[in-house]
């Protein structure tokens, strides 16, 4: 008999910084970062839900990804 997983592995690259700081996120929280990933998910799927009804949602004009440099650095 077999067992089905409830979870399925993913990957994704992400920039060094980005990587040790979503870690140390996932530490101060006392997180697995699967648990912090999927935190996000459900954030960002709720935000993007929201600007449909609004219409200000996924179907606007698509703009560039964000590079690391442009994206705002934490404050300390």
């Amino acid at each position: 008999m077999s067992v089905t997983r409830m979870t399925r592995m993913v990957g994704f690259s992400i920039p060094p910084t980005m990587a040790e700081e979503f870690e140390r996120m996932a530490e101060e929280e006392q997180r697995t970062k699967s648990e912090l990933f999927r935190e996000m998910f459900r954030v960002y799927r709720n935000h993007r839900l929201q600007q449909r009804q609004e219409g200000t949602g996924p179907d606007r004009p698509k703009t560039p990804a964000v590079e690391e440099a442009q994206a705002p650095q934490p404050t300390t």
